[in-house]
């Protein structure tokens, strides 16, 4: 199985955005939290991984910052779970 969340913002590229929070998982998976970048036209560029846990987690906290790639015009905070 295979999930996938994220939250949309508008940036300029080669800004510097901060991604925190914690992951908690169960059983046999694998949890990645990152920053997925877009153009104007929502076309993905780049993803960068801030993070990463496998396995049974407890509230595991994680925190990084990634610069948009120049072409960039929009960002999601993005996490996905597959297992």
């Amino acid at each position: 199985a295979r999930g996938h969340v994220q939250q949309l913002h508008d940036a300029a590229g080669g800004a510097t955005v901060r991604f925190a929070g914690h992951l908690k998982t169960s059983g046999a998976v694998t949890a990645t939290a990152g920053v997925m970048a877009y153009t104007a036209d929502w076309k993905g560029i780049d993803f960068q991984a801030i993070d990463q846990v496998k396995g049974t987690v407890d509230w595991h906290p994680f925190a990084g910052a990634v610069v948009l790639p120049a072409d960039a015009a929009h960002f999601a905070f993005a996490v996905s779970v597959e297992g």
